[in-house]
């Protein structure tokens, strides 16, 4: 078993090892499955993805569907308005086959003006406050 760390204050539990899903989506489906089934028997229970990789949202949650309550599940958007984002979260919901998100990453934020927008009235963070209630 994988030694856990706690998440900085989120206070979710996280093994030291995470598995980042951008690859897998090159992978067939039932191949994809195995490869992502097998890291959390081997302890991992962090597993990142985003929308823009390709159909790797929809490969985690097919493979830990049923084991859902022992992962953590980040996924991330590179939207910035309160309503795209708020809709990236429920596509992805979908495509991760569960109820909760444990972390929404927001991608590419690489200067001021673009975390202004992100932050401020109508940008992502209310998007994300939403989905979190």
């Amino acid at each position: 078993m994988l030694r856990r760390r706690r998440l900085g204050r989120t206070g979710l539990e996280v093994s030291v090892i995470g598995f980042g899903g951008t690859w897998i989506s090159e992978l067939p489906m039932e191949e994809a499955k195995r490869v992502v089934r097998r890291a959390f028997e081997l302890g991992i229970n962090y597993f990142d993805t985003a929308k823009l990789d390709g159909d790797s949202e929809e490969k985690i949650g097919v493979a830990l569907e049923d084991v859902r309550d022992k992962c953590v599940i980040a996924t991330k958007t590179g939207s910035r308005t309160r309503k795209d984002v708020y809709s990236d979260i429920k596509c992805s919901l979908k495509r991760l086959r569960t109820d909760r998100l444990d972390i929404i990453q927001l991608h590419g934020i690489d200067d001021e003006k673009t975390l202004e927008k992100a932050i401020n009235f109508g940008g992502a963070l209310e998007a994300c406050k939403r989905a979190r209630s």
